[in-house]
């Protein structure tokens, strides 16, 4: 969902949005667990300015702001600090990063045909107006900076999907769960699939 200019745009996800979804959050969350990291995360949460703009991010991550918002049953989006990281999943629908800008959401992953393109708000965030805002595409992430986050994210969904469409592969543990590890981290990830 999301509204702006006196539009509003509903959006029905398919399943294949959620699995998506579930498995790059799932990749986020162990790449920041294996750094060490500590973080906040939540889907839904709808980001609202009044008489302005609403967005509803498919996922978002509190990381450098996580003590900020740790325990609130509630944010306000005037007071509280945006989200970090936003990932959003375009399926069917179009997502356009520029209406992110009014909540200066530091970087934004978007999922599009099956390519993953990082955008990283650029200025000074805290003293120019959202309109002299702007996003530049990526090739890494402020978060991961020695991370490929989009080959991760390409070989995890790739084995995801293949364990999804035939269980009998070797990685399947009759739980729905994926155990894949990535030579370019030395670790482990374990991602939790439906």
């Amino acid at each position: 969902m999301k509204y702006r200019d006196g539009e509003i745009i509903l959006m029905a996800p398919l399943p294949e949005h959620g699995r998506k979804v579930s498995v790059i959050a799932d990749v986020v969350k162990v790449l920041l667990d294996h750094l060490g990291r500590e973080y906040e995360a939540f889907t839904p949460i709808t980001m609202e300015l009044p008489q302005e703009s609403g967005i509803e991010p498919d996922y978002c991550f509190y990381i450098e702001n996580w003590e900020a918002i740790a325990g609130k049953d509630r944010l306000n989006w005037g007071v509280d600090p945006s989200p970090d990281l936003v990932v959003e999943i375009d399926i069917t629908s179009y997502t356009d990063v520029n209406d992110y800008l009014p909540y200066r959401i530091p970087e934004v992953w978007l999922f599009r045909k099956n390519q993953l393109v990082i955008y990283r708000l650029q200025g000074d965030v805290y003293r120019q107006a959202a309109s002299r805002l702007r996003y530049t595409v990526e090739s890494s992430s402020r978060y991961f900076p020695n991370i490929n986050v989009s080959e991760v994210v390409t070989e995890c969904l790739k084995i995801a999907y293949t364990v999804i469409l035939a269980p009998q592969f070797g990685n399947y543990d009759g739980n729905w769960r994926v155990r894949v590890k990535i030579p370019t981290l030395g670790c482990l990830l374990e991602l939790h699939t439906f």
